[in-house]
């Protein structure tokens, strides 16, 4: 019997300093819990963490260190899709093409939308849309030349398909095929529905002191005219000196015609500018006025 007894005694001594143990250890961890949460909620950054502070409004650049880009300005006679950048530079050995950027101010669908290229007098049309819907303030860039067997014509989910040089993760990237120049710095680009409605315009020339260089381009610009799409600053027939100055891109290939996201149409040449060296954005918003 008192063998039996001291055994209880033992056991019972045994699971007190077992609970204790137990009770103890998870004292601790609730603590050191505690203390965690203390130092994450607090004023004073956990060691080896920098400081954060919210950027100054007059700052210049973000926090991730890209500049600032003014809110995209929703204009309501804005057209549903709009000619946004032009670029008019190729280079072989960077398989780098010619492209224009489109931008959707509406969910738009782009069938039988078809994009024009006046110095091409024989056959001006360059490409022709099937059914895709593009969501409001999208993006869509137009690659002049196939030079890659990976690109591809996304019309469908992944917005990341197609291969290519300047092919953008984020927007739809389409080829027109081949390997021939389409776009010049003297130019006339413009975008028809199904219906030959003039959708959107723009007018660019290297030498806009001059006269246009051929009888088409009077003849397209007359055309434009007539449906509202492009006229001068005075809101006359729009010559050369009405085009968006070309001379300051010469043969850079980071340089872009731009369109100004942030202010109204006038469907003249003040909507545009050319953006500073490494300017160039396909499938994104443009690169702020230098």
């Amino acid at each position: 019997m008192k063998n039996l007894c001291f055994a209880l005694c033992g056991i019972t001594l045994l699971c007190m300093f077992s609970f204790c143990s137990v009770e103890e250890t998870e004292f601790e961890e609730t603590a050191k819990e505690t203390e965690r949460e203390e130092i994450s909620s607090g004023d004073t950054p956990s060691a080896g963490e920098p400081e954060h502070f919210p950027p100054d409004e007059d700052d210049e650049v973000q926090a991730d260190n890209t500049p600032k880009l003014p809110p995209v300005y929703k204009d309501p006679n804005a057209p549903v899709l709009q000619i946004n950048e032009l670029r008019t530079e190729y280079n072989s050995g960077q398989a780098r093409a010619e492209f224009i950027e489109f931008r959707a101010n509406a969910v738009v669908n782009l069938d039988g939308m078809r994009v024009f290229i006046a110095s091409n007098n024989r056959n001006p049309l360059v490409y022709e849309f099937s059914s895709v819907e593009i969501g409001e303030y999208e993006y869509v860039v137009l690659h002049l030349r196939t030079l890659d067997a990976s690109s591809k014509d996304e019309y469908g989910e992944n917005l990341n398909e197609s291969g290519g040089r300047d092919a953008s993760p984020t927007a739809r990237d389409f080829w027109v095929p081949g390997n021939t120049k389409l776009l010049r710095k003297t130019d006339i680009v413009y975008v028809l529905d199904r219906d030959d409605n003039v959708v959107d315009a723009v007018m660019i020339a290297e030498k806009p002191e001059q006269e246009w260089p051929r009888d088409y381009f009077t003849e397209t610009a007359a055309f434009l005219f007539n449906q509202g799409a492009w006229k001068s600053a005075e809101g006359t027939f729009p010559v050369p000196a009405d085009a968006v100055d070309s001379s300051g891109i010469k043969t850079s290939l980071t340089r872009s015609i731009s369109r100004d996201e942030t202010t109204a149409f006038t469907r003249t040449a003040a909507d545009w500018y050319i953006t500073a060296i490494g300017g160039v954005t396909p499938g994104m918003r443009n690169s702020p006025r230098p």
